[in-house]
């Protein structure tokens, strides 16, 4: 089966559908590995990941496509990418969804941001008119070639105009084609559950753990309304913090024995990484 029919049909079931947000082929195999059905490709851990830049439209779609193309390759499950605005105007948003269909992805999300866009995290957004966005999701919703790839209308706009607007907006993208809305910016379960009972559509939501408070269980944003749940900067912002200290520790004391005991053992990272499957036609490597 298709990975978009397979993320459709997980769709199309009661509760919500989780993708844990990596930045690597590595995170995707994790991921996998502990039983998750779907994965999500984070824009801003990406551009890290790849640049080591922040996330200011820095990285162009050749470059985000060839990494979500080596996250979908390895995995068997499907990958919802995070497509910025779509790269440029609207003949950018028509290849922008064709090169990601046939990179193996199973759905993009393409946000309102001018085309400079900022992560939304970092504040300072700037958007477009609703008319404009609504033709980018008009063009990505028709270019597709696979009617189940996933097109999903995200808005910055609840930080900048407020939440009514926001809803305003996705449903007026859901209009043009969207199949799931986003609203960046909720920082509450009754902010989820009004934008999940006022909109027109599945609610696509984003866990961002700027505080404890803010990190909901996938159990209390089901119940507010939300049907696909990502984390996107959870596994970037804990490995660069836990990368840290591992290599204070060792600039400080020029040994890595506090954290042997916290790595991976190498026969269950093998394992994640397929090694039967890689040797499997040489016997040996």
């Amino acid at each position: 089966m298709k990975k978009t029919t397979t993320l459709r049909n997980l769709l199309s079931r009661p509760g919500a559908v989780v993708a844990p947000g990596v930045y690597d082929a590595l995170g995707a195999r994790v991921v996998q590995s502990v039983g998750f059905n779907a994965v999500y490709m984070t824009g801003n851990g990406a551009m890290a990941s790849l640049l080591g830049k922040p996330d200011l439209a820095l990285a162009t779609m050749t470059e985000m496509v060839t990494r979500a193309h080596q996250i979908a390759a390895c995995v068997d499950i499907p990958l919802i990418c995070d497509a910025d605005t779509g790269y440029g105007g609207l003949i950018n948003v028509r290849r922008t969804v064709e090169e990601f269909e046939a990179a193996g992805v199973a759905g993009i999300h393409i946000e309102d941001q001018i085309t400079q866009k900022r992560c939304g995290a970092l504040g300072g957004v700037q958007l477009v008119s609703i008319e404009e966005a609504s033709n980018r999701i008009e063009t990505a919703a028709n270019a597709r070639r696979d009617s189940d790839f996933l097109i999903i209308a995200r808005t910055d706009a609840k930080d900048v105009y407020g939440i009514d607007e926001a809803i305003h907006r996705v449903n007026q993208y859901l209009s043009a084609g969207a199949d799931m809305a986003m609203v960046e910016g909720l920082t509450s379960l009754d902010e989820v559950k009004k934008v999940a009972d006022s909109i027109n559509g599945p609610l696509f939501f984003n866990i961002y753990e700027r505080v404890r408070e803010e990190a909901f269980s996938v159990k209390d944003l089901e119940a507010a309304g939300a049907k696909l749940i990502i984390n996107c900067l959870t596994s970037t912002l804990y490995n660069a913090a836990n990368l840290k200290k591992l290599y204070t520790e060792f600039k400080e004391t020029g040994c890595t024995a506090k954290y042997a005991e916290l790595m991976m053992p190498m026969s269950e990272y093998t394992d994640i990484l397929g090694i039967e499957r890689e040797t499997s036609l040489t016997g040996s490597f």
